[in-house]
């Protein structure tokens, strides 16, 4: 199932080209909640278990995955230093592409 989704961020990250594209397991808690009545809460329950979070200049795409490897969905963020250190919190590094320069 990691293959699968090491697989996925490979193809997003020669196809657009991100600075950074990181594959993330989700830990048991909230990682991410937006505004007052969230938008966005990733949360590790039995849909999402996996995140790649690929980072460019002005934004943050999230993408979701289930514990079979199914992309549930995606999401675009602010790229700003609270936002990365929330998901950065709620999830442990599994597979990271720098980009090259």
């Amino acid at each position: 199932m990691l293959k699968t989704v090491i697989k996925f961020g490979r193809r997003e990250y020669s196809e657009k080209k991100p600075f950074s594209l990181e594959v993330r397991r989700v830990k048991g808690n909230t990682v991410l909640t937006r505004g007052i009545m969230p938008s966005l809460n990733i949360r590790k329950i039995k849909e999402t278990l996996y995140i790649i979070v690929a980072m460019y200049a002005k934004n943050i795409r999230i993408y979701s995955f289930s514990k079979e490897g199914i992309l549930l969905g995606g999401e675009d963020l602010e790229n700003n230093p609270s936002v990365i250190k929330k998901i950065l919190s709620g999830t442990k590094l599994h597979y990271h592409l720098p980009k090259k320069v």
